[in-house]
């Protein structure tokens, strides 16, 4: 399994280098899987003349690699963006990254409580009061509609907010404050439909 996340370089032509050599590492060691986070951020799209020349060097040579996937049998390419408005429409061609799975934030009051579980598994929350403040903390999440990575957000903010109140507990009062105004302004019943019609192509 081999993981980019982030392959640049301030030197003309090493971040093309670092991609063809994982790339190379991958195909040496099938069966392999190759993950690439924040695939927007990597290569980009070309959508005009100012863009960034190296992320356009970057984003020749991934169209280069992924055209010699399809010969490496048991190679496999995957890529995560919470932008896939920004990745090139050349990297969506067959047999480049031709598949999307749209993964949708939790839906469920009980999906909520186990991004919560996740997250504040190792956090001093009283014995007493835990179910109360999973199922609290748990609705309004879902009332805002907030994804996995944004429950995260409001219990680490908790979790701050009980180190600086120097508390040996983080209590419901530190979850509740932890949810920013900007999560209420987001909140929309259509906030995730364009990545859902995205996903359906």
């Amino acid at each position: 399994f081999f993981s980019i996340t982030n392959r640049y370089s301030p030197y003309v032509g090493e971040s093309e280098r670092l991609l063809r050599q994982v790339f190379e590492r991958a195909r040496r060691t099938i069966p392999s899987i190759l993950f690439l986070d924040e695939l927007d951020a990597l290569v980009g799209k070309r959508s005009n003349n100012k863009a960034d020349p190296i992320q356009q060097r970057i984003l020749a040579t991934m169209l280069m690699e992924m055209d010699g996937v399809s010969s490496a049998n048991g190679l496999i390419v995957v890529a995560a963006t919470n932008r896939p408005d920004l990745i090139d429409e050349a990297l969506r061609r067959p047999g480049r990254f031709d598949r999307t799975l749209y993964v949708p934030p939790p839906r469920t009051l009980e999906e909520c409580a186990q991004v919560f579980d996740l997250y504040t598994k190792s956090m001093p929350l009283s014995d007493v009061d835990r179910g109360e403040v999973r199922t609290v903390v748990s609705r309004r999440a879902l009332e805002l509609e907030l994804t996995g990575a944004e429950i995260r957000a409001v219990c680490i903010r908790a979790g701050i907010s009980a180190l600086r109140r120097s508390a040996e507990e983080v209590i419901l009062s530190d979850f509740m404050d932890s949810f920013c105004r900007d999560d209420e302004k987001e909140k929309s019943s259509g906030r995730f439909e364009w990545w859902e019609k995205f996903s359906r192509g």
